[in-house]
């Protein structure tokens, strides 16, 4: 993993000078090397920033062709390279370095934009053909790494982070349009906080020529679910899915143990990471250091669960102690360095957790991140389909089904779970036959924050309707039509807050502020494209999520962690005894001059929600949190981003 800077320019040149100074900002992406292009002329810069990984000498970026003609910067890993490269060595093509990177020069020679269709992993990258003058950027199929551009006034800029933009000398200024969809969790696929900074979506690329700078961007992979119809046509044996799941999970593992450098395991004591460290432990022949969050706060830590996975697994325990004074000191710098929002203290203990990872000397962990998203395990799609499926049961009994659903999860209800329903959008409704309740639970906190808007944003957004506007972002979801609950379900929940917040704040982000390369098996598109067709008996079974996954990885599982329902990673309420120096400090930061500059939000509006204290019930009680965190959050971008 790297940190990536591309700047090209018909009105203006830019200097060495200029582009190293926004290239340091993305120092912790890339600490052990830099590299910089220029076209000679000041209008076209790559620049890059190396964390290494793989051909630990050799693989200094940016890469050129060796004509000379083709330049690229990338961000990320791409798996099983070495068998593209023996491929492309038959066919001519000659290499340079050990790199998994310089795969992508060569398919580009052969395949045009078509090259993608050979990538796997996780990536982004900008690669310029100086011949045909064309920028050609992509990023991989779930937005695993970040590609955000800045596209106006005759400039467009590319950066793994929006600081580096800011660097450049590029206005970053927050976006009206936006905001409100962005701290609601709405996420349109290619928007942002700021003025003309955008997100490549994920599974898309992007073209355009030195020229005129005219960018357009287009889809080369998408989710593909089965209408209901070829689902019915479609027959599975479960014994053969089940054995199927494993292989190509097992396969995704390998790729991801290959490394010049010692590999690590997230592990929390639930199904997905324990899943993780199961597999790739059995492929080595030592121990693999496994590190864990520990709360002090029995309800919340997870971490006997996760020693007892270590122990059956012959792996190597480091627990990562989190209390409210580690909170407090790492808030601020998770909300700079994430560059979003956050609804709970969650983001800054993976901040807290990756940085424990570097001072034991890693650079590269293996996650459980995105098994969720592909295996149905969030309390949203269980509802949903408890909701739309369930028809032969009468009304009453799928109302005590819900309430043993919610009470199975009482860490995170009334968010992870939507426990109310106070608002729904005809034009979701219509497009989708339902209103998931992950966009539920996220519309309900946006119309709760929307009355701690200061009065003018108030009145410029009444009209907006959030859900509407993440619907129409996603297209007329002709994709989506005669299509199971389920589906619609987990397409636009991984369309939308998916890359925009867990990949990014819960991944990405806060493992790269600390050098740290975080590898995903359960998103190697491989697995997910096998899994996108499998009826949802093999997702969720009565009110067990995650079936199949459970089935495929019960021999290297403890019986807990096998039996074990889902819990998020969440942080006890702000109302705890335990966590009175964080909401002091959150109660600071709303009485400060940058929430008075704050252009949406209402300092006193602010003040008298934060001293409320109304007995709320744990559901209540966390989406209040949740709103709290969102405005601190925002507010602090805007001191440290924005305001700078």
């Amino acid at each position: 993993m790297c940190g990536l800077l591309g700047v090209f320019s018909i009105v203006a040149t830019y200097s060495r000078e200029q582009i190293s100074r926004a290239l340091q900002t993305l120092s912790h992406r890339g600490p052990d090397g830099e590299g910089f292009w220029s076209s000679g002329d000041g209008r076209a810069w790559l620049a890059h920033k190396r964390l290494s990984i793989i051909d630990l000498e050799g693989g200094q970026q940016p890469l050129l062709s060796s004509d000379g003609e083709i330049i690229c910067i990338v961000n990320g890993e791409f798996y099983d390279y070495v068998k593209i490269k023996n491929d492309l060595i038959r066919r001519g093509y000659s290499f340079l370095t050990q790199s998994d990177s310089e795969i992508l020069i060569a398919l580009y020679q052969e395949y045009g934009v078509y090259c993608l269709d050979y990538l796997r992993g996780e990536f982004s990258f900008v690669l310029y053909d100086s011949g045909k003058k064309l920028i050609f950027s992509a990023r991989d199929r779930f937005g695993i790494k970040p590609l955000f551009y800045y596209w106006a006034d005759g400039c467009l800029s590319f950066s793994s982070e929006v600081k580096a933009l800011k660097a450049l000398g590029l206005p970053v200024e927050w976006n009206p349009h936006t905001y409100w969809q962005e701290i609601s969790f709405l996420h349109a696929p290619a928007s942002s906080s700021f003025s003309n900074i955008f997100e490549l979506p994920p599974g898309h690329y992007g073209i355009a020529y030195l020229d005129d700078l005219q960018f357009s961007t287009h889809l080369y992979w998408d989710l593909y679910f089965p209408t209901i119809v070829e689902q019915r046509k479609t027959q599975f044996r479960e014994e053969e899915v089940i054995s199927e799941v494993r292989q190509r999970f097992t396969e995704a593992i390998r790729l991801r143990l290959k490394a010049d450098v010692p590999v690590a395991c997230y592990l929390s004591g639930g199904l997905d990471a324990s899943s993780v460290l199961g597999i790739a432990q059995s492929m080595l022949d030592k121990p693999i250091d496994a590190f864990t969050l520990s709360f002090d706060h029995p309800t919340y830590d997870e971490s006997s669960d996760a020693r007892s996975m270590t122990e059956y697994a012959g792996s190597n325990y480091h627990p990562v102690e989190i209390n409210g004074d580690i909170l407090v000191s790492c808030f601020e710098e998770t909300a700079y360095i994430g560059e979003k929002m956050f609804f709970n203290g969650n983001a800054i203990t993976k901040y807290v957790l990756s940085r424990a990872v570097r001072d034991r000397g890693y650079k590269v962990v293996i996650t459980g991140d995105g098994a969720d998203e592909v295996f149905a395990g969030y309390g949203w799609f269980r509802q949903d389909f408890i909701e739309n499926y369930l028809e032969d049961l009468p009304q009453e009994e799928k109302e005590l089904i819900l309430k043993d659903l919610e009470s199975g999860d009482p860490v995170s209800d009334g968010v992870f779970m939507s426990s109310a329903r106070l608002h729904q959008s005809r034009v979701v409704k219509s497009a989708l036959g339902f209103f998931p309740n992950w966009m539920q639970s996220f519309m309900d906190m946006g119309i709760k924050i929307f009355p701690l808007f200061c009065k003018d944003y108030a009145d410029y957004i009444k009209n907006n309707q959030i859900a509407d506007t993440l619907m129409e972002n996603l297209g007329g979801m002709s994709v989506l039509k005669n299509r199971p609950v389920l589906s619609k379900s987990l397409y636009t929940f991984t369309k939308s807050m998916f890359p925009h917040f867990v990949l990014t704040m819960m991944g990405d982000r806060t493992e790269m502020a600390h050098s740290i390369e975080g590898r995903q098996p359960f998103l190697d598109h491989h697995l997910v494209d096998y899994l996108s067709v499998l009826p949802e008996k093999y997702k969720i079974r009565g009110l067990t999520e995650k079936y199949v996954l459970r089935e495929a990885m019960k021999s290297v599982l403890t019986d807990r962690a096998y039996k074990k329902q889902k819990q998020p990673l969440w942080t006890p309420p702000l109302t705890d005894k335990k966590n009175k120096k964080l909401h002091e400090y959150m109660k600071d930061i709303i009485h400060s001059r940058e929430t008075l500059d704050m252009p949406f939000l209402d300092q006193k509006k602010l003040i008298r929600f934060f001293e409320k204290d109304e007995g709320y019930s744990q559901a209540d009680q966390n989406v209040v949190d949740a709103i709290k965190f969102l405005t601190v959050s925002s507010i602090l971008i805007h001191k440290r981003l924005v305001m700078c």
